[in-house]
């Protein structure tokens, strides 16, 4: 399991278990498959309408929380093939991003990885 932070030439953050699939005489990556890929976003929390101005606390409205989508929500698919040229880069997630996606889409982490797929 490999569950990385992956930015789209869209712009869209997805989060998912990334492998590059190989072509198998040159060895070169030919695409990524992305397993259980969800789309990640930072949204406002929405700060109680019963607060004014004045009573809300420093930096209130600037807070923000993850949130979680179906990247393709209407494919049958758990892993989608995605071109090369499509992805900007490819990081690790911040531990929090790592930990929600976990809980939600139910995976572990602490499998043991698997060799990326050879084609």
């Amino acid at each position: 399991m490999s569950v990385k932070l992956a930015l789209l030439k869209s712009g869209e953050d997805i989060v998912a278990d990334i492998k590059e699939a190989r072509d198998k005489e040159t060895k070169e990556a030919i695409w990524y498959v992305f397993k259980n890929p969800v789309r990640v976003e930072l949204v406002p929390v929405k700060v109680k309408e019963i607060l004014n101005e004045e009573q809300q606390q420093e930096g209130e409205d600037n807070q923000r929380e993850l949130f979680f989508s179906p990247w393709i929500p209407l494919s049958a698919d758990n892993e989608i093939i995605v071109p090369m040229d499509w992805v900007v880069t490819v990081v690790e997630p911040h531990e929090q991003v790592m930990k929600s996606y976990t809980e939600r889409v139910g995976v572990d982490t602490e499998a043991p990885a698997v060799d990326p797929e050879v084609v």
